[in-house]
């Protein structure tokens, strides 16, 4: 997988952990992020960490 591709999550913890993700689950991550930062209205930092955790329940990752 091309991570470069991607941009660094703002949160080191959130970074950390998605830098495990497989292909898949990173570009769920990702649009899950967009989705929730841009028709949210929520700030990135915070769009990151809900979708690190929607992630986690779509693919049945463990918690860290």
């Amino acid at each position: 997988m091309d991570k470069s591709r991607f941009p660094v999550p703002i949160d080191p913890a959130v970074a950390q952990a998605v830098d495990l993700l497989g292909e898949d689950a990173r570009e769920f991550f990702e649009e899950r992020a967009a989705l929730i930062e841009f028709d949210g209205g929520i700030p990135r930092i915070d769009a990151e960490r809900y979708a690190l955790e929607q992630t986690r329940e779509e693919f049945g990752l463990p918690l860290p």
